[in-house]
């Protein structure tokens, strides 16, 4: 049950009338809830609430993090990925980017007159 997954049971209302309206929250750092059952639970390591997590890691290289499995079995399977116009992605780190001034996703740099080598 939610007890064993360490879920927060909360009943907004414990009138006798009003009863399937208690949720279940997810612990921290995972999120999710549920109304008269237990929660999904989610982590998603790029989450800017998650001090444990990733979102710090590619922030401060100037870059964007996503966690493309939010499972919470899941960790360190979250990607640092480059902003236009440098390429390059890294799994759980900074990514090293590669600025390719002849490259399609760099709308004010050389286009195809030319090669970067």
């Amino acid at each position: 049950g939610w007890w064993e997954a360490g879920q927060v049971c909360h009943d907004p209302n414990r009138s006798s009338k009003k009863l399937g309206d208690w949720t279940c929250t997810c612990p921290r750092p995972t999120s999710g809830a549920a109304v008269a059952g237990q929660a999904a639970c989610v982590t998603d390591e790029c989450a800017v609430d998650c001090g444990t997590c990733a979102n710090g890691t590619c922030v401060d290289a100037g870059q964007v993090c996503e966690d493309r499995n939010t499972s919470a079995a899941a960790s360190a399977d979250w990607v640092c990925s480059c902003v236009a116009p440098r390429n390059g992605s890294a799994v759980a780190g900074a990514a090293g980017c590669a600025l390719e001034e002849c490259g399609r996703r760099c709308d004010t740099c050389a286009g195809r007159t030319c090669s970067d080598a």
